[in-house]
């Protein structure tokens, strides 16, 4: 356990930089420096708060990606061969998603770029996990033991691009209340691509809750059902609280652990008789 302790550590470095970004994005701050890799041409970013939002995402990212290659190299050297397989798909991803983060700079953050740059952070995450996991079974295969689990992952996983998009384009408020959307109606009156985003973010959660009470016999879906419940409520709170900064941090941390729960619900490492 002692030495997969810092596999663990770059698992917690991965999540703490999804939830920085995510604040980075809730803050105003994704172009808080413009260029890329260089900030306002500096490798010290200006004496701006922004920037140096920005700037200290950018640096946590290079820490984390420094943990990763680390963590890959001990992975390559001393786990199963089911694990390297793993990782060459978490650096596969890096590889797009370092230079997708700096073209999201570049274009100023394209709804649909930085929706795609959320979900494959998803992705780095859920490989990396499975492989760290692997390593530490002793496994040499993955079993999928749930399906009914891997299609509530691959809604969840729907709901996060959905929340992207949202997010990004500035639709958080456009329904200011909950459950309702304005005026005490559960539709506005005037439907735009911004009420659209944000009302589907919605029902997708709603159907996420109905999809799990289907499978509530399983004793996973009986306590995914409280955590999607939880989720809701942050939603909710998100809305009512005109996108707090804890709040939001809480309910996009909720939806890591949540994917988590599901990747290991869904599968088990498993061992050739």
């Amino acid at each position: 356990m002692k030495r997969a302790a810092i596999l663990w550590i770059t698992l917690g470095a991965v999540i703490a930089l999804m939830v920085m970004g995510n604040l980075v994005s809730v803050m105003g701050a994704g172009l808080g420096c413009p260029d890329w890799p260089l900030c306002y041409g500096q490798l010290i970013p200006p004496p701006r708060w922004d920037a140096w939002v920005e700037f200290s995402h950018r640096v946590l990212g290079l820490i984390t990606t420094v943990l990763i290659l680390f963590s890959a190299w001990r992975l390559y050297r001393e786990g199963p061969p089911l694990s390297r397989k793993l990782l060459l798909g978490v650096l596969g991803l890096l590889l797009v998603q370092i230079p997708l983060g700096g073209v999201v700079v570049f274009l100023e953050l394209p709804v649909l770029l930085t929706s795609i740059h959320l979900v494959t952070a998803f992705a780095i995450l859920g490989l990396f996990f499975l492989a760290v996991w692997v390593h530490v079974r002793g496994a040499n295969r993955l079993v999928l033991v749930d399906r009914a689990a891997l299609v509530v992952l691959v809604l969840l996983l729907l709901q996060v691009f959905v929340g992207g998009v949202v997010r990004h384009s500035g639709a958080a408020l456009t329904c200011p209340e909950f459950p309702t959307c304005v005026g005490g109606a559960w539709f506005p009156p005037v439907m735009n691509h911004a009420a659209g985003v944000h009302l589907t973010h919605r029902f997708l959660g709603y159907l996420l809750g109905v999809l799990t009470l289907v499978f509530f016999r399983r004793k996973w879906a009986r306590i995914f059902a409280g955590v999607v419940v939880l989720q809701i409520a942050l939603g909710a709170w998100t809305v009512l609280s005109r996108v707090n900064l804890v709040v939001v941090s809480l309910h996009y941390l909720n939806a890591i652990l949540m994917f988590l729960f599901l990747l290991h619900t869904a599968f088990q490492p498993g061992k050739d008789q």
